[in-house]
C-alpha cells in the first residue's frame, strides 16, 4: 500500500497570494543580487563563525581610523556588518522554508508516481477485454521502452 505522508490541497487563490507575498518579499529587499560563477569563485571563502570578527574590526576602525588607508570607507563596512547581521535570520528562515519545500515536491513526486504504478500494472493486467485500454497502456509503456540496440551498441563504442 501507497504511504501518503502529504495529503492536502492547495487553493489556486492561495498559490497566487504566496506568489504575490515572494514578490513582495522581493521588492523589500532590492539589494539582493545575483553573482556569476566567475564572481563566486573570486570571493574571498569565510564561514559562518566570522561575526565576532567582523565586529571587533570594524570598533576598532571605528576607534582608530587614523592609520587606515585614505580611501577607506568605514561607514560603508559597517553598514555591510549590520546588513549582514540582520539578513541571516531572514536568509535561515527562508532556507528552512525552502528545505520544507524541496521535501515536500519529492514527496508529493513520490507518491503520485507510485499511484501512477499501480495504476498501470492493473490498467496492464486489465488491458485484454477493456476497449480502448490497450491503446493508452502501449502510450504508457513508453515510458518505460529501452532503447534500441543500435544506440546501445553506439553508445557501448563510444565508452
Amino acid at each position: 500500500m501507497i504511504t501518503n505522508k502529504v495529503s492536502a490541497t492547495l487553493e489556486d487563490a492561495t498559490a497566487r497570494s504566496v506568489l504575490d507575498t515572494l514578490k513582495q518579499v522581493e521588492t523589500q529587499l532590492p539589494f539582493l543580487i545575483n553573482l556569476s560563477e566567475e564572481e563566486k569563485r573570486r570571493m574571498v571563502r569565510i564561514g559562518d563563525g566570522v561575526m565576532p570578527f567582523l565586529v571587533k574590526c570594524l570598533e576598532i576602525a571605528k576607534q582608530n581610523d587614523d592609520f587606515l588607508p585614505r580611501a577607506f570607507d568605514v561607514s560603508e563596512m559597517e553598514k555591510d556588518v549590520n546588513l549582514y547581521r540582520q539578513l541571516i535570520p531572514v536568509y535561515q528562515a527562508m532556507q528552512l522554508l525552502c528545505v520544507k519545500m524541496e521535501d515536500t515536491i519529492s514527496e508529493l513526486r513520490s507518491e503520485a508516481y507510485a499511484s501512477a504504478l499501480v495504476i498501470y500494472g492493473s490498467a496492464k493486467n486489465s488491458r485484454i477485454g477493456t476497449a480502448g485500454l490497450g491503446d493508452l497502456v502501449d502510450d504508457l509503456a513508453t515510458r518505460f521502452a529501452r532503447r534500441s540496440s543500435a544506440k546501445t551498441k553506439q553508445s557501448n563504442n563510444n565508452q
